[in-house]
């Protein structure tokens, strides 16, 4: 047992080293929800003053927090992102209008996110995507249309597996269960 405690000050700083990592990778820099950053930005120096000065009271409740607001950060930068895959499938939104491989791509990368889990999948139905789905089942597409709106549904069938996903389909449809 004491043994792992003396490395903990070594394990600290390479936890703090991947959470800087994570706040300065420039695809998330643009990100709007910054008070999300800021609070483990704050915790993280907080941390690594607290071990510099040698002290070890406070050190568990400051990384139980830095691991909340990690998880809190991540989360939110998660849904930014998903927001951002489906705002791309919207042909009335002002993204750039995608070709096939755009939407396949998009499409694909929603249903690797579902398969993520049900966390991921309410994301997906929170950011409007069972609706920018549906559309592009609905769209008409030239060429591989057949193969897009193939890959739409098992997006959909994927999105679904939370009762969330459903419900939405059950407003949408007017079904009632």
């Amino acid at each position: 047992e004491n043994r792992d405690h003396a490395d903990l000050p070594g394990r600290i700083r390479y936890l703090l080293k991947r959470i800087d990592g994570f706040l300065s990778a420039p695809l998330l820099r643009d990100h709007p929800s910054d008070q999300h950053s800021a609070q483990l930005l704050r915790l993280s120096t907080r941390l690594y003053r607290t071990l510099r000065r040698g002290e070890v009271r406070g050190i568990p409740e400051l990384v139980a927090a830095l691991g909340h607001s990690f998880t809190v950060a991540l989360d939110k930068r998660l849904g930014f992102y998903i927001a951002l895959l489906v705002k791309c499938l919207d042909p009335t939104g002002d993204s750039v209008p995608l070709g096939h491989v755009g939407i396949t791509l998009v499409l694909r990368t929603l249903i690797n996110f579902g398969l993520e889990g049900p966390f991921a999948c309410r994301l997906i139905v929170d950011a409007s995507g069972v609706d920018a789905i549906l559309s592009i089942m609905k769209r008409p597409l030239e060429g591989t249309t057949g193969k897009i709106r193939a890959m739409a549904l098992r997006t959909l069938a994927t999105v679904c597996c939370v009762s969330e996903g459903i419900e939405y389909l059950n407003k949408v449809f007017f079904w009632y269960t």
